[in-house]
């Protein structure tokens, strides 16, 4: 009985899709959970992810001129960091070099953007570890 009503539940719509202010409510509600506000930098995980960067910025200088590249932590995640890549076309042609440049992400998004960009970006976990003690067990 459980397959049929998942399978009944799996072919509605997706109520975010139908009510954005849903979406906001989620994000808020995400946001207000507790979560561990000390964290120690992972010195490793971020040489790996200034290497990537420096790398990708090597690599794209050669080939594209109005590409952007950018680092930055998460605000939801402090130990996750990410590498964006946005502009119109982001050609690389020395694939072995950016092979290497990726090599320690965690995962790889390419989205087309409304604005006729494209948008590559890398994500590192454990680029920071958390601190916990008996108060944010």
């Amino acid at each position: 009985m459980k397959n049929k009503d998942f399978e009944q539940d799996s072919c509605k719509t997706n109520d975010l899709d139908e009510n954005p202010e849903d979406i906001e409510e989620l994000i808020n509600y995400l946001k207000a959970l507790p979560r561990c506000d000390k964290h120690i930098l992972n010195p490793l995980r971020f040489y790996q992810i200034e290497s990537s960067e420096q790398l990708l910025r090597q690599l794209l200088h050669e080939s594209n001129n109005d590409v952007e590249v950018s680092s930055k932590q998460s605000e939801f995640n402090p130990c996750i960091g990410s590498i964006s890549i946005e502009g119109g076309d982001v050609v690389i042609h020395d694939i072995q070099m950016f092979a290497k440049a990726i090599e320690y992400a965690d995962n790889l998004d390419i989205h087309p953007l409304s604005n006729g960009n494209i948008r590559v970006t890398l994500t590192f976990h454990k680029m920071a570890i958390p601190v916990r003690d008996k108060t944010n067990l």
